[in-house]
């Protein structure tokens, strides 16, 4: 249950990072990869009902194994780190009235 989640939020993570058109060449080069169409596919078969529950959208990312567990593990890591220094920049920066 919990990877499901963890997978299917991480492509949100994703369509927001293009959607603001946000960059950074590791994240980019992550986003690159056809892993990424299969992460998107699976975030549709956890948030839309689905009366096979073994549908392919779902399986596919298991199947692939190591491959794909390690190019999440890695963009996942690549956003936290993004946010990471994202975050303590904007600590940098002294309140400014509004």
């Amino acid at each position: 249950m919990y990877l499901s989640y963890w997978y299917a939020g991480l492509y949100v993570a994703c369509e927001g990072w293009q959607d603001l058109k946000l960059a950074d060449s590791e994240i980019d080069g992550l986003l690159a990869s056809s892993n990424l169409e299969l992460l998107k596919r699976f975030r549709n078969g956890v948030y839309h009902f689905q009366p096979d529950y073994f549908d392919k959208r779902l399986m596919n990312p298991f199947v692939l194994g190591k491959d794909f567990d390690e190019w999440v593990e890695s963009l996942t890591h690549a956003f936290a780190r993004y946010l990471d220094a994202w975050s303590r920049s904007q600590a940098a920066i002294p309140n400014q009235p509004s």
